[in-house]
């Protein structure tokens, strides 16, 4: 990867992020909350990489938490942001709980976690678009908010792997 880079820390261990440094520490997992996924929105980052960060790097770290831990996590209603983001996190959340047979929160089935009509980032090429919507896990495509399988952690039973091979 080409670019400057940073390193936030999370969960206790280094989070490489490429071409963005924050305006401050984030405040990542201090309490276990999914909220603390979404603060790079609340620091002017763009979408895009919170988008990155929370499909790619939250699937990664739910891995290593105890069943007690995810349901905290799970469990911690993020406030609305409005629009694709409170469709988008749902659908995560959704998808993960299936993944590791775990109880789905009762707020991930809000109306307000569903949107109209399906959101694909406008940035997406028309070729990125169509599998995006075609490959999406249901959880997301229920919601509303559908990512390409690029942005997946590929450990999260994912179509394909989003780590470059060698």
């Amino acid at each position: 990867m080409s670019g400057s880079s940073s390193v936030l820390p999370v969960f206790n261990q280094e989070f490489q992020v490429y071409n963005k440094t924050p305006s401050k520490p984030s405040p990542w997992l201090k309490d276990n909350k999914l909220d603390d996924w979404l603060a790079g929105l609340d620091e002017g980052w763009n979408e895009s990489e919170v988008c990155r960060i929370l499909l790619s790097g939250l699937p990664r770290r739910v891995m290593a938490l105890t069943e007690e831990e995810k349901l905290k996590l799970f469990g911690s209603e993020p406030r609305l942001r409005g629009g694709h983001w409170d469709a988008l996190v749902a659908g995560l959340v959704e998808h993960l709980c299936d993944l590791h047979q775990l109880p789905l929160p009762e707020w991930v089935n809000k109306p307000e976690r569903f949107l109209d009509s399906t959101w694909v980032p406008p940035d997406y090429s028309m070729l990125e678009r169509t599998q995006s919507l075609y490959l999406s896990p249901p959880a997301f495509i229920g919601h509303g908010a559908v990512v390409h399988p690029s942005w997946w952690d590929a450990r999260g039973g994912e179509k394909w792997d989003w780590i470059p091979k060698d």
